[in-house]
């Protein structure tokens, strides 16, 4: 079973949540983030907010979606997505750039693969 919280160094990786909205729309708002995630242009906050309710209702055994927080701020995303026919594992993540320098991606993904 995947855990809900992972905790580095610097960041606390946890499921989004509702209360997110605001922080989501913050970086998922802007140009250069849409950019690289093949948003529409200009991306809306109803586009955002559709994209946290599908985030909310995703199969975390299928594809586990992390905010990324930093001293309690939702600063990305961070997600596997399991492809079981091919055994293997899809690491994606993002960050705002506001938090630049970005944070190494030093997050513990082998509690996406280890079995308790």
């Amino acid at each position: 079973m995947l855990t809900d919280q992972i905790h580095t160094t610097r960041l606390i990786l946890r499921p989004f949540s509702i209360r997110d909205a605001d922080a989501l729309w913050d970086y998922s708002g802007d140009a250069d983030w849409g950019r690289f995630q093949g948003l529409a242009e200009p991306y809306t906050r109803e586009e955002a907010d559709r994209f946290l309710a599908g985030l909310l209702l995703r199969d975390r055994q299928v594809q586990p979606t992390w905010a990324m927080t930093m001293g309690g701020t939702v600063i990305g995303i961070v997600s596997l997505k399991f492809e079981a026919e091919c055994r293997i594992a899809v690491l994606g993540y993002g960050v705002h750039k506001k938090f630049e320098p970005t944070p190494t991606p030093e997050i513990r993904v082998r509690s996406g693969f280890c079995r308790s």
